[in-house]
């Protein structure tokens, strides 16, 4: 009897140890998702940083012109 309760027990750890991988896999997965939109996002802030320093480059020389 006390082997039966063996297997049951060795079957419920390995189901949860199933399901522990199969959380760190999607864990994993939205890692890897949330990282590639922060990707995108950095890219995006990056070139209107740039437009935005050309356009005050562009503002601060008419502004001098004017003095």
């Amino acid at each position: 009897m006390s082997n039966s309760g063996q297997n049951g027990n060795s079957t419920r750890l390995e189901q949860q140890w199933a399901e522990r991988q199969q959380h760190q896999a999607r864990t994993d997965k939205t890692k890897e998702v949330l990282l590639a939109a922060k990707d995108r996002r950095i890219k995006a802030l990056e070139a209107e940083n740039r437009q935005l320093k050309e356009e005050l480059k562009i503002t601060r020389g008419k502004l001098y012109e004017q003095v």
